[in-house]
């Protein structure tokens, strides 16, 4: 490894997920897209979304203890997979789709939680190149 980048690499804090607050969960849940599909969870997106103030003082319990053990329930984990037709593809051909899948919202909701965390310690570290676009 380059000196450089062990040098970088030891003068780092580690990494430690924070608990979630319940303003941080209603945040979340606010932008969830009402239409999107229940998932394998069977729960309607939008009653996440309207029922955000009940909710999330029970979600961020949950998360935080999903957090606190390092496990999340099997049934945030099923996604139902859909094939989508390329445009202009022959439909006959199975190269012609393409997989999305849907996971339950309440996952989605999670995984933002997570996913913005893991973003500011890439950004407060400058771990991330500027040439680095897309995913």
């Amino acid at each position: 490894m380059p000196a450089k980048i062990k040098e970088t690499l030891e003068s780092l804090e580690p990494f430690n997920f924070i608990e979630f607050d319940q303003d941080m969960v209603s945040k979340a849940l606010a932008s969830i897209k009402q239409d999107s599909s229940p998932g394998s969870v069977g729960i309607e997106a939008k009653v996440f979304k309207y029922c955000n103030e009940e909710l999330s003082p029970i979600l961020s319990r949950l998360f935080n203890l999903c957090l606190r053990s390092g496990r999340i329930p099997a049934e945030w984990k099923v996604a139902f997979i859909k094939p989508i037709p390329k445009p202009k593809a022959d439909k006959r051909q199975v190269s012609s789709y393409r997989p999305i899948s849907t996971l339950p919202p309440i996952a989605k909701v999670f995984e933002s939680l997570i996913s913005r965390q893991i973003e500011v310690y890439f950004e407060q570290n400058e771990l991330l190149s500027e040439n680095q676009y897309g995913f």
